[in-house]
């Protein structure tokens, strides 16, 4: 069965057992849910798997070749050293390294990637010991005015944490590398530069979107106004296993 459905099977369940217990005069019922999670305990759960990507490409000004670097964020996928980040953020890239929370370095090559998503799988060779995958939630289960937190390096700036809450869903915007989102989450939580990739997480401490940064901040400097935007983790749910499992092939 699909695990939305099965989710969604298994809540209604629940909320069904619910019922015909009120009906039939039963007495009172409880209904058991997640615990929800302080901005700290979040961090806490959830830091070590969330990681800083540097880029390096050569490009060819008019006199000289050059060596451009740029930074991005990304997440542990799973405990193979798959991670997850934006397309656009190793785009062009000739080389890859990854920066674990520890300040541990290690190189990184791209297994795939699916401009029109502007999601990209990633693999570092690193020690089992660094690998923390974190858990996915399902998308589809926020609703506005929830509380979100990001996790990412904007600036360079590796381990920041911001939090806001989901101001609006299914909104179309262009991504990073100016692929069309059409069920984008917008939030208010903080993000800029190296924002790119970064997870974004509910009160559970799971995945629920992926920041899409640039050209996804409503803003006329490109900084950060509380406007911005994350690819649902849903789509995640749908894209990156397919992109594995590609790399795997070749």
């Amino acid at each position: 069965m699909n695990p939305r459905k099965r989710t969604a099977a298994i809540v209604a369940g629940i909320v069904g057992a619910a019922a015909i217990g009120a009906v039939a005069g039963a007495g009172t019922y409880t209904v058991l849910s997640e615990s929800k999670l302080s901005i700290g305990g979040i961090y806490d759960r959830t830091h070590r798997g969330v990681v800083e990507i540097t880029t390096s490409a050569t490009t060819m000004p008019p006199l000289a070749q050059e060596q451009q670097q740029a930074q991005g964020s990304g997440w542990i996928y799973d405990d193979q050293g798959h991670l997850v980040t934006n397309q656009h953020v190793v785009a062009d890239a000739d080389t890859l390294s990854v920066r674990f929370w520890n300040g541990a370095v290690y190189p990184a090559t791209v297994v795939d990637s699916d401009r029109s998503k502007d999601l990209a799988v990633i693999k570092v060779e690193a020690p089992s010991s660094l690998l923390h995958p974190l858990k996915v939630g399902d998308s589809d289960a926020l609703h506005v005015g929830d509380e979100v937190i990001a996790i990412g390096s904007p600036f360079g700036l590796e381990e920041t944490v911001t939090s806001g809450i989901v101001s609006a869903l299914d909104r179309e915007m262009k991504a990073g590398n100016s692929a069309q989102v059409t069920d984008s989450i917008q939030t208010d939580a903080a993000v800029n530069g190296g924002s790119s990739g970064s997870p974004l997480l509910n009160a559970q401490g799971k995945v629920v979107g992926v920041i899409s940064k640039n050209s996804l901040i409503q803003s006329p400097s490109g900084g950060n106004v509380g406007v911005n935007f994350a690819i649902p983790s849903n789509t995640v749910f749908a894209v990156v296993p397919k992109l594995v499992s590609n790399g795997t092939r070749s």
